[in-house]
């Protein structure tokens, strides 16, 4: 069927976008700035840790963090749980380094565990991401659990204003979005003081703009948060 004319509803063709996750993409503010600390000062990690804990809320910056550890370090990256303690060697190969991405309480104890083994027998180094500190998790087996309890612990804390704008200005240059500083300054006024709603905000404002070819401004900002409230936007 062809579609023309006033008719025609307007398809966004979502090609998708390419994060930036390079050091100096990331914008260090006082929520952040002792996750980001610990990254930047290895491998001069103390002796007494096998590695670090960085936890904090959804879209925080965790797992860019953890890409700027792993261009370091060449570490294995793991970011759902691993099945069988049997796959472990085959996972760890040769590395002396392991990234446990969004890890929980949920992920299967025994694998990890011998991976944690395996990784202290090499002298290597752990970064482990998750929402909660390790210390609030139930984690099994206890083996496990006195293994993680060794690892530093660095939060990253709910942002500030300029943080948010910040971040939000990265995400609008990851899609290639223009927007004025006023339009971001006016949104992080008004939503939810959130990473992860700052995210949605974005993700709102492109497929707003490409849906309806309209330019991003502070027109569109104000009825983008009336139309985001009434949860007209699927």
């Amino acid at each position: 069927m062809l579609l023309s004319g006033d008719d025609v509803t307007q398809l966004v063709l979502d090609l998708g976008h390419r994060a930036a996750f390079e050091r100096e993409d990331f914008l260090v503010s006082a929520s952040n700035s002792e996750a980001v600390g610990w990254i930047d000062r290895w491998p001069n990690w103390p002796g007494i840790t096998i590695g670090v804990n960085l936890h904090g809320p959804a879209a925080s910056g965790k797992t860019h963090l953890g890409s700027v550890w792993r261009s370091k370090t060449q570490a294995v990256w793991v970011d759902k749980p691993i099945s069988s303690g049997d796959l472990v060697p085959g996972l760890l190969g040769n590395s002396r380094s392991v990234l446990l991405d969004g890890f929980s309480a949920d992920w299967s104890g025994e694998p990890v565990l011998h991976l944690v083994n395996i990784l202290m027998e090499r002298g290597g180094t752990l970064l482990v991401l998750s929402r909660e500190p390790l210390a609030r998790m139930d984690i099994a087996p206890p083996d496990l659990a006195s293994r993680l309890a060794t690892l530093a612990s660095a939060v990253i804390r709910d942002p500030d204003d300029a943080l948010l704008v910040g971040v939000m200005s990265k995400q609008c240059r990851d899609r290639q979005i223009r927007v004025g500083r006023d339009v971001l300054i006016f949104l992080v006024g008004r939503m939810r003081r959130s990473f992860a709603e700052a995210a949605r905000m974005v993700d709102l404002l492109d497929r707003v703009s490409l849906s309806e070819r309209r330019p991003v401004t502070l027109s569109l900002a104000r009825q983008l948060l009336v139309r985001a409230d009434d949860q007209q936007i699927g």
